[in-house]
């Protein structure tokens, strides 16, 4: 990946050819458009006045539009664009931008859903943004593991193209790739750092171990714009790294109050545990629960009542788990820990035995830990 000095010569050279040259320079405006982040409508509009005839640039102030959420802006450029004055080499973009426009509001039927028209238009191999669209596309549909294919094709097309890059390294897993993402993300100009760049960073790098570069991106993260992610690893970092329970309790508070963000109000029921509130571990787990009756929520209550030796209780929300979502080796792992903790003269090999022959090994492994935590660690 080119340097950022590199980058930013580049840029400046850029800027002088498209808004200063009376030739219209393709070449230089597409690459213009894909390092610099910063460009604006009064960007567009400026090179649409000065070269009417070039309708590659509307094309891209329309997806810039499109891409920024402002899909009517968008159209009206998109419709103002005479068709047949499209050259053999924009006509692909022309279609990508249809088929967007399909996707978006396909009850409407205006558009048709043509991608394949893109593609076969493509007669340079060029566009780099259709090739990220099909990975969006085919990252939400049936047919997930055509998505990579395509954005790999984006990337050969433009070693450079940042959007693409950014794609990539957002649906990688954060925990099994985090060193990768890292080394991947390093060199990103600065046009393109949001505040989700830094939290994915941030991430990360807690991931990797590094907590002392976890903390700055996430504070640049919350810095651009306050989030719940962030706070919640934030919160997580002081929970159970670098402890510190209160600055822990108020980066959760803070995803809490923000937008009641369920895995900053998980967070702060176990810590609450950890701290020995009990009353307020319990209305946490609650709240979640109230939120959404996910089986993991079920799990983590289970869980916590079985620490506290809250039995009954444990029982109850077992079946209430069975009675809304069905049984689960977790379910089936707990009941029998239950069990035990009831009557300690049961034969817990035995019952682990009858376990063993339903479930597989890493549910196996799973119980046995839990066994090793909840029973023997509470004795």
């Amino acid at each position: 990946m080119k340097s950022l000095l590199i980058i930013t010569s580049f840029i400046l050279s850029l800027n002088m050819s498209v808004n200063t040259n009376t030739d219209f320079n393709r070449n230089l405006f597409l690459k213009r458009i894909t390092v610099d982040n910063s460009l604006d409508d009064n960007f567009y509009k400026k090179n649409i006045n000065s070269f009417p005839d070039q309708k590659i640039v509307s094309l891209m102030y329309s997806y810039w539009l499109l891409k920024q959420d402002r899909t009517e802006e968008s159209q009206i450029v998109f419709d103002s664009i005479d068709y047949n004055s499209i050259s053999n080499d924009d006509i692909t973009y022309y279609h990508m931008i249809e088929t967007l426009f399909y996707l978006n509001n396909h009850s409407k039927g205006k558009y048709k859903f043509n991608f394949s028209k893109s593609i076969d238009s493509d007669f340079k191999k060029e566009n780099k943004w259709l090739r990220l669209e099909l990975f969006y596309y085919y990252l939400d549909s049936d047919e997930e593991y055509k998505a990579w294919g395509y954005i790999e094709e984006s990337l050969n097309i433009d070693p450079s193209f940042y959007d693409g890059i950014l794609a990539k390294y957002y649906e990688l897993d954060e925990l099994e790739n985090c060193n990768e993402i890292l080394n991947s993300l390093s060199e990103i100009p600065n046009s393109f750092k949001d505040y989700f760049y830094y939290y994915w960073l941030g991430l990360s790098s807690f991931n990797c171990g590094d907590y002392n570069k976890s903390l700055i991106y996430l504070h640049n993260s919350v810095s651009l714009f306050p989030n719940s992610k962030a706070y919640y690893v934030l919160g997580s970092l002081f929970h159970y790294k670098d402890i510190d329970f209160l600055k822990s309790k108020e980066y959760y508070l803070k995803g809490i109050e923000l937008d009641n963000d369920e895995n900053c109000i998980h967070g702060y029921a176990w810590l609450s545990y950890d701290q020995g509130d009990y009353k307020q571990a319990d209305t946490m787990f609650m709240r979640l629960l109230n939120i959404d009756t996910k089986p993991e929520y079920y799990d983590s209550y289970i869980r916590y009542n079985l620490l506290i030796n809250n039995l009954q209780k444990t029982k109850e929300i077992i079946d209430e788990k069975y009675e809304r979502v069905g049984t689960d080796y977790v379910s089936e792992g707990y009941k029998i820990i239950l069990k035990k903790l009831e009557n300690k003269d049961l034969n817990l090999e035995s019952m682990f035995l009858n376990y063993s022959r339903k479930y597989n090994v890493y549910e196996q492994k799973w119980l046995e830990e839990e066994i090793e935590t909840i029973i023997f660690g509470s004795e």
